[in-house]
């Protein structure tokens, strides 16, 4: 499965310790993608608006 929903229910078929790490793993790694997803698209909406402003002070 490529979603956590998907790890974390693949984990509840597993032995305690298999499962415990997938889940460990599986949260990590959501979050890291999440860190890398919000900071992409900060940086995009930062560049848009440094954009967007030297865009309108053009005469």
């Amino acid at each position: 499965m490529a979603t956590l929903g998907g790890a974390l229910a693949v984990a509840e078929r597993l032995p305690a310790d298999a499962a415990q790490a997938l889940t460990l793993m599986a949260r990590a790694a959501f979050t890291v993608a999440l860190q890398f997803t919000e900071l992409t698209g900060g940086a995009l909406m930062l560049l848009a608006s440094v954009l967007a402003a030297r865009m309108l002070k053009r005469p």
